[in-house]
């Protein structure tokens, strides 16, 4: 049918139900579309220096343990992810027994003006990454731009356990004709070493494995706002982003480009 393509399937399935008997809308309650759950388990089978002797180094079990889930409820998805690394508690005392990383968002998503909201933890990516780009992509100077270009802009849940690199709180995108607007605030703890109000040394490896690790978690607040303009031609697409970043301890950073 013109004009019914795969997306916009996706989009009303949930609210529609063909039969020999013709259609009708849905009512009721919505289901789950769909839903997902991978979980992952290893452990060295030699013990490591960490737990080599009666006081171990590691305050936790030589036990990796990964469990991601998510759902799709009609224009709404769902998702969380909790992760234990070797070495570390299985739960935090710091955080009402919790495991020691958990990471969740509420993406929705629609035609209309307001074409996505998230809340919770997500990523950012625009242009070309000179700005701002969160997540793992593939760059190769050997290789022509048209073939390592960089695809997948805009914001979205995040899903990876990586314990940084991504933005906690919410993200909206509005999509005025050719033109889309996305806005982002967001404020986390960073794990960091700090000494008299100075900030000694950020921590990226996400491992709370050691006491002393464990005093530097989430100890540096840090908030961040995030505004992307972007226009859709023919062939191209032009933007202007700029990030504003600041934390507790008065360290502004900023950056402002374009993007095409």
């Amino acid at each position: 049918l013109n004009g019914f393509d795969e997306d916009l399937f996706k989009l009303i399935s949930p609210f529609i139900t063909v039969s020999d008997n013709g259609f009708h809308i849905n009512q009721g309650k919505q289901k789950i579309s769909s839903y997902e759950v991978i979980s992952r388990y290893k452990r060295s089978l030699q013990q490591q220096k960490g737990y080599a002797s009666n006081a171990p180094t590691y305050v936790g079990s030589p036990d990796y343990i990964y469990l991601r889930g998510s759902a799709k409820i009609g224009a709404i998805s769902l998702h969380i992810t909790t992760e234990k690394d070797a070495g570390e508690m299985f739960f935090d005392s710091k955080r009402l027994s919790l495991p020691d990383f958990v990471s969740a968002s509420a993406q929705y998503e629609s035609r209309g003006v307001l074409s996505k909201i998230i809340v919770g933890d997500y990523s950012a990516n625009f242009g070309q990454g000179l700005v701002l780009w969160s997540g793992f992509s593939m760059d190769s100077p050997s290789l022509p731009p048209s073939k390592y270009r960089k695809s997948r802009e805009g914001v979205f849940s995040y899903r990876s356990s990586a314990e940084q690199g991504f933005f906690r709180g919410l993200a909206t995108e509005f999509t005025l004709g050719k033109y889309v607007i996305t806005t982002g605030i967001s404020y986390i703890f960073e794990d960091a070493k700090i000494e008299n109000g100075v900030v000694k040394t950020i921590y990226t490896d996400g491992l709370h494995r050691t006491q002393a690790r464990i005093l530097n978690k989430a100890t540096l607040p840090t908030s961040v706002l995030i505004f992307n303009l972007s226009r859709e031609f023919n062939s191209s697409k032009i933007g202007f982003t700029t990030v504003a970043h600041k934390d507790k301890y008065n360290r502004p950073k900023g950056n402002l480009g374009l993007n095409w």
